[in-house]
């Protein structure tokens, strides 16, 4: 009698331990905002939807030969038509993904002339650097202004040496996903 006594005094401290270690600690809050605001979205890519198409043009190595160093600015552009207020502002939240080098802020390189010392940098219309990947407040993705139901949002791509490491030759793609974030 005294060991199923014990068996069950040994059960029910195993019960009320294990209940004190599912007490809650605290509450996470989630806030968020749901708007009105939409805009078709017109990419150039030849698929006729939202994907945007930049081709940088060939560059040679020696423009490349330092670390730091960039070539083949190319300019492109996201346009919004139909937004719905037809005022507002705008911006292109850049996201981060496996495409993106988190360190950097910018797009790691694919193919035969793909290297670890080589990435592709955005940029605003500007020239200011974008960190693509980075929270909202730090990415500096420039704010564009709706007017009359349409924006256009101006950028820049470009190569950009990072590291002394050998660049290979060859073609190079990357990609990046966006949402439009606005205001």
């Amino acid at each position: 009698m005294k060991t199923n006594l014990f068996k069950a005094m040994t059960i029910g401290a195993v019960a009320l331990a294990s209940q004190s270690a599912l007490a809650s600690d605290g509450t996470i809050n989630i806030t968020g905002e749901l708007t009105t605001q939409t805009c078709s979205i017109n990419g150039n890519a030849a698929d006729g939807n939202r994907n945007v198409s930049v081709t940088l043009p060939a560059a040679s190595q020696s423009n490349l030969h330092t670390v730091g160093a960039t070539s083949s600015e190319t300019a492109f552009q996201i346009a919004l038509t139909s937004c719905t207020p037809t005022s507002g502002t705008v911006r292109t939240r850049f996201e981060s993904g496996p495409n993106v080098d988190a360190a950097s802020g910018e797009l790691p390189t694919t193919g035969a002339g793909s290297s670890a010392g080589l990435r592709i940098q955005l940029l605003n219309q500007d020239r200011s650097v974008i960190s693509v990947g980075a929270a909202d407040a730090t990415q500096n993705s420039a704010q564009g202004t709706i007017a009359s139901g349409a924006a256009t949002l101006n950028y820049i791509a470009r190569y950009h040496r990072i590291s002394s490491t050998p660049l290979a030759v060859g073609a190079v793609t990357s990609s990046v996903t966006y949402s439009m974030a606005y205001n």
